[in-house]
């Protein structure tokens, strides 16, 4: 069965084994997109503790210091037994949408913004979070483990999902593709 995929691509066969006929197979796919969606929306609402708005008398410093919580990015932290129970690639996730919530104006792009639209990518032990400026000017080093991009008009391609700004998944697909070779792209594409 050819599926016409939603990023604009040629339609491709899909391997997924839950289609009965086309219209199931997409109604079936919208509800992963639901779930995944919902996923992020529960990790946001339940398990992020946001710092930028906690006083310097709130009990999460003392937490931080003390290894209860683990700092997953600037602003964020999560309990460090909720972080020790997630997989590796729930892990990535939680770094990549605290990365992109601790941005002021950059965008998360590439295989970042694969993660948040839930394409699939090839996971690397070493990955780093990947975002772009839209002003194009690339932030001095911090302790943080980031990688900035100068891209063209990013903010043409640049949509909000989950409260974070990502580029939409054809600029996502086509740029994992660019920036990390052939394999990393058909994966995304596929």
């Amino acid at each position: 069965m050819l599926v016409a995929r939603p990023v604009g691509l040629a339609p491709v066969r899909c391997r997924c084994p839950a289609r009965s006929s086309e219209c199931d197979h997409l109604e079936h796919h919208a509800q992963q997109f639901l779930q995944e969606a919902a996923k992020i929306k529960s990790m946001l609402n339940h398990e992020f503790i946001n710092l930028r708005y906690a006083g310097s008398t709130s009990p999460y410093y003392p937490a931080l210091y003390s290894g209860e919580l683990k700092r997953v990015a600037p602003w964020i932290a999560v309990k460090t037994t909720t972080w020790e129970s997630w997989p590796w690639h729930k892990q990535q996730l939680a770094l990549t949408l605290g990365a992109g919530l601790s941005a002021h104006r950059a965008s998360l792009v590439v295989k970042s913004a694969a993660r948040i639209w839930g394409i699939w990518v090839i996971p690397r032990r070493n990955e780093l979070i990947e975002l772009a400026s839209p002003s194009g000017s690339i932030p001095p080093h911090t302790q943080w483990p980031r990688k900035y991009y100068r891209m063209a008009r990013i903010e043409e391609t640049t949509v909000e999902r989950s409260g974070v700004r990502v580029t939409n998944p054809a600029r996502t697909c086509l740029d994992i593709a660019r920036l990390h070779g052939f394999a990393e792209g058909l994966v995304a594409v596929d």
